[in-house]
């Protein structure tokens, strides 16, 4: 995609948002060899964030880097996670297409995203520390949900002010 190669767009994204001393920058990559993700990671670090990267690791050794410096996405990783895609990100071959079809990264990705939270949500439950979990009400009926629901969306606002308000705008 063009947007993904247009260097100097990371930091202007990045510009945009105020970084606190226990944040982290994950950053989704198949490639991982465009600009922008490649700068994402490069900013990011500069503002001393760790950085996780989920990205397909023999898909991006197979090709050379897109960027200037000659660096991958995971170069810049402090954690690489490796979502073990096929090269080209796709699946299945067809008799008479040329090249396979079906893309799995967006797969893969929802998977890690996914597994991120069950593992941060054990942990914070551990601690005794797990914020509001918005739940359907199938699960446990409409009152509760939308107690949660609320919960949930007060709580992301006042980080929100907080944040918004240490900037100055």
């Amino acid at each position: 995609m063009f947007i993904e190669r247009v260097e100097g767009l990371a930091e202007v994204i990045l510009s945009n948002f105020v970084f606190q001393a226990n944040d982290i920058m994950i950053i989704f990559s198949s490639s991982g060899t465009t600009a922008v993700p490649i700068e994402m990671a490069m900013g990011a670090k500069s503002r001393g964030l760790p950085i996780v990267a989920v990205t397909a690791v023999s898909h991006s050794l197979a090709g050379p880097s897109g960027h200037p410096s000659g660096t991958r996405l995971l170069d810049h990783a402090d954690v690489v996670i490796d979502i073990s895609i096929p090269i080209g990100d796709a699946a299945i071959s067809l008799d008479g297409v040329e090249t396979p079809v079906g893309p799995v990264s967006t797969v893969a990705n929802a998977a890690v995203v996914n597994e991120i939270k069950v593992q941060a949500a054990e942990l914070l439950a551990a601690r005794d520390a797990l914020p509001a979990v918005i739940t359907s009400a199938s699960v446990i009926g409409a009152a509760r949900s939308a107690e949660l629901f609320d919960e949930a969306y007060w709580d992301h606002a006042r980080r929100l002010a907080a944040a918004l308000g240490g900037t100055g705008k």
